[in-house]
């Protein structure tokens, strides 16, 4: 069987699991939130783009070793019923991606962070202390600039990040499953499928996380580029004294209107002043579509 056809197959398996474990039905005009500090709230208003990090790159890699870990820890422990040819097909990926960070090398993955949550204590503590806020984003309008991009050649997947281990071994289930039913009927040969077969794991790796991230309540973007966009698309910046790379997500309509509805303030001393701050900003620089509030959270320093 061609690459290509294991490729569409892949991405088949890929939109069915984003549907019955990770897709968020949201409300008309909903808004999902980003947690950044004040000197990135300014390059984000400046410049009206996000940026993507890779997902390798993130601050804790073991996120995505988490995933690789926890399925060998079930197929180890017998919790996943499959042959032996399946099971040792889907060990040797595991292995080869996660184990010997292969991945770190060959995937373009790129992670975006984000929250249903506009005011999370444990959101501010982690990414916005002191000097924090957030961007409430329109996910109507989140969703059309997502289609565009991808018929421009980028993939996207969207959801929720999954915490439960129980809700996480169904997946892992469902997708050895998936592997299986390919497998026997032909759809992808077990020895050349490799890289087809991982694109599954990795894209649901970066929605599985360690139970002691829960309180989080992230919801995450994820772009995937071919190896030609890569090149062109991908820039650097340096972060914790190394080469950080990221591609940068336009986040302006066609009328050149930003996609940013609110703005909170994260809990600090001196919130009235950075209140009075972004007003000015806004005025300035006529975005008085933008709602500045303040955050409610009881943080103490």
């Amino acid at each position: 069987m061609g690459n290509n056809k294991g490729n569409a197959d892949a991405i088949i398996v890929l939109r069915e699991m984003f549907n019955k474990f990770f897709r968020v039905p949201f409300n008309p005009n909903q808004l999902i939130y980003h947690y950044t500090t004040m000197t990135t709230l300014q390059s984000i208003l400046h410049n009206k783009e996000l940026w993507l990090s890779k997902a390798d790159y993130m601050n804790d890699f073991t996120e995505l070793q988490y995933f690789g870990t926890f399925m060998k820890k079930l197929i180890d422990e017998g919790r996943i019923k499959a042959s032996q040819e399946i099971k040792d097909f889907v060990l040797a990926i595991l292995n080869e991606f996660f184990v010997n960070e292969r991945m770190a090398n060959e995937n373009s993955l790129f992670v975006l962070s984000l929250s249903q949550n506009p005011d999370s204590l444990a959101l501010w503590y982690n990414y916005a202390t002191n000097e924090g806020c957030n961007i409430g984003i329109n996910t109507d309008t989140l969703s059309d600039l997502l289609m565009s991009r991808t018929s421009s050649g980028l993939g996207q997947w969207t959801g929720k990040v999954i915490y439960e281990p129980a809700i996480q071994m169904q997946i892992c289930k469902y997708i050895v499953q998936c592997i299986h039913d390919l497998v026997q009927t032909d759809k992808v040969d077990i020895i050349n499928s490799h890289r087809t077969i991982s694109s599954i794991f990795l894209a649901a790796a970066c929605f599985i996380k360690d139970p002691v991230f829960k309180l989080e309540e992230e919801f995450r973007m994820v772009i995937f580029t071919t190896e030609a966009i890569e090149k062109l698309a991908v820039k650097f910046r340096v972060a914790r004294g190394s080469f950080i790379p990221y591609i940068t997500f336009p986040i302006v309509t066609d009328d050149d209107k930003l996609i940013i509805d609110q703005i909170t303030i994260g809990p600090r001393i001196s919130i009235d002043t950075a209140e009075k701050g972004l007003e000015y900003y806004k005025k300035i620089n006529n975005l008085t579509n933008i709602k500045i509030v303040k955050s409610d959270a009881p943080l103490r320093f």
